[in-house]
């Protein structure tokens, strides 16, 4: 079970990180875009793209496709991307069977909690692990100890 406070109040009871990532993601998405300053404002999310939703997107695109949209679509694998703030560098990684996508989303939420004033809890065995040890990793370089060759690897 996760917990998740701002300032001092319950927010909200979560009974797995995908729930809590979809709450943060339906913040971040209700938030109002000025476009005529789109590059200097914050963006966070953690996306999930199915292969088959990707393979018809990419039907449809004239845009070029990434090194990793491109290996993840010719090899039909699934993909994540993710914002941790600078909406012109989002991070993708394809699903492989390394990655602990349960760890990553985790990760991210305690992150997101951090940058944006929430305290999260994850309730394990009775006993509470909070965002206080992880509040000490520069978000910049959190998600690129975890890279290796373009995949995500756990260590």
């Amino acid at each position: 079970m996760i917990h998740l406070f701002s300032n001092k109040r319950r927010v909200g009871e979560f009974k797995n990180f995908e729930e809590l990532v979809e709450f943060f993601n339906h913040i971040e998405n209700s938030k109002t875009i000025d476009y005529n300053n789109y590059y200097d404002q914050e963006k966070w999310n953690f996306l999930f793209y199915p292969h088959k939703r990707r393979s018809s997107l990419n039907d449809h695109t004239k845009n070029p496709l990434t090194e990793i949209e491109e290996e993840a679509y010719e090899n039909e694998f699934d993909m994540i991307e993710v914002y941790i703030g600078d909406p012109q560098t989002p991070e993708q990684f394809i699903i492989t069977s390394e990655l602990d996508l349960q760890e990553f989303m985790r990760n991210w939420c305690f992150n997101y909690g951090y940058a944006h004033g929430y305290r999260v809890f994850e309730l394990i065995d009775g006993h509470a692990d909070s965002d206080d040890t992880r509040s000490q990793f520069p978000l910049n370089n959190f998600y690129g100890a975890f890279k290796k060759d373009k995949n995500l690897i756990i260590a």
